[in-house]
Order: structure tokens, then sequence, then C-alpha cells
């Protein structure tokens, strides 16, 4: 995507998300240069930003993402500079992971088609796991082919012990 072009598209993502998070209808709610904390950005809203942001570009981005970068144009000039460079390896344990996976789900929206994907993906992952650790005992009694996407998470909840 052309430079100028890719600005426009990652501003508009931003106020799109800003917008979402806020409650508002749309992007138009947002201005471009209007600072996160003028329009009620807290600490939680700043931190549901970045995961939105975070699960649509693929990158991990800091928590304090709305204080680094105070308006969503300043943010935009950030996703732009990070998503042209390489993405850095992952040096985090498995059990961070699955906790930085767990808040991406959390951040997933309710509807029927995406989560069904993620259970699909889940599963499979799962049965690659048990296959490769045939003596791993079961968390739970229940068959993973009938089990629904909110019980799996409560069963990897229950694993991980993060509720």
């Amino acid at each position: 995507m052309p430079e100028a072009k890719r600005a426009r598209y990652l501003l508009d993502l931003v106020r799109t998300e800003a917008a979402a998070v806020l409650g508002h209808g749309g992007a138009d709610a947002i201005g471009a240069q209007h600072a996160f904390k003028e329009m009620g950005f807290d600490s939680l809203a700043g931190v549901e930003l970045r995961d939105r942001l975070g699960v649509l570009t693929g990158r991990t981005l800091p928590s304090t993402l709305v204080f680094n970068f105070p308006t969503p144009v300043r943010i935009a000039d950030h996703l732009a500079a990070i998503l042209t460079a390489p993405a850095a390896p992952t040096t985090g344990s498995a059990d961070d992971e699955l906790a930085r996976f767990e808040s991406v789900i959390q951040s997933v929206s309710p509807d029927g088609f995406e989560r069904q994907v993620i259970a699909d993906r889940l599963e499979k992952i799962i049965s690659t796991l048990r296959q490769s650790t045939p003596s791993a005992p079961r968390t739970s009694g229940e068959d993973i082919e009938t089990v629904s996407v909110d019980r799996l998470l409560d069963i990897i909840d229950e694993e991980f012990e993060t509720t």
C-alpha cells in the first residue's frame, strides 16, 4: 500500500477502534488530533484499544499506548512505523503466551462464526498436544468434540488458574 494511503487507512482504523471502545457510532466521533484523555480514555479503555489494535495488526503493543501516543494520528504514525519494521520474535514462556492469547480471545466479538473458527483451531491445537503427550491427564472428563467454546475457555482458565 502506498505510504499516503497506508497513513489514511491506519488513522481510520485507530479512529474506528477508539470509537468502538468509547461506544460511539463510528470514526467520525473521534478527532484525529484530539487527545485520548480529553475523549474520556482511562487506563482500562487504553488497554482495550491497545488489545483491539494488537489483534488487527498482529503486533504486541504497550499497555501505555494511548499515553505514549496521545492522539489517533500519533498512534497511526506509530503503527505505520512498526508495521514496516520486521516483527520482533516472541520471547515469552508458553504460559505468558497463553495469557496473552486469553486477553485476545476476550476482545473477540461474541458472534458465533468468529468464535467457532477459534474453537476449531483450538481443538486442532489440543489434539496435536494430546498426541504429542499421550499420558497427559485431561482437565475434564468432557469430550473436546462436543464442548462449547465458552466451556473450552473455562477449562483453559481452570487449567492455568487465570480466573
